[in-house]
């Protein structure tokens, strides 16, 4: 059975049980669902662009219609004001290397 523990200000351990227990999970199923959300957003307009794109549309195009940006082009468009390799991946999303 997973136990599952709080620290206090000074770093000592407590096992959460009873109603505390039970509010930390359904709080914690509650960002679960609210990221799984998220993340079937993004994929739904990755795959909704694709298929623009794969009709003919050009990005420009598509982006006014949907104002979808590609997680490239976002990292693209950090790289250019400046923030460094690492912040931009990890605002956009895309790592360099990896395929689309």
């Amino acid at each position: 059975m997973v136990k599952y523990y709080k620290a206090d200000n000074d770093g000592n351990n407590t096992e959460m049980v009873g109603e505390e227990l039970e509010n930390y999970l359904a709080d914690n199923a509650k960002v679960q669902k609210s990221l799984d959300a998220i993340i079937q957003e993004e994929e739904d307009a990755e795959t909704g662009n694709k298929k623009f794109l794969d009709m003919g549309l050009t990005q420009a195009e598509v982006t006014a219609m949907t104002k979808y940006i590609p997680r490239k082009v976002r990292y693209d468009n950090y790289i250019a004001k400046g923030y460094t390799e690492e912040k931009a991946s990890e605002l956009s999303g895309y790592n360099p290397g990896e395929s689309e």
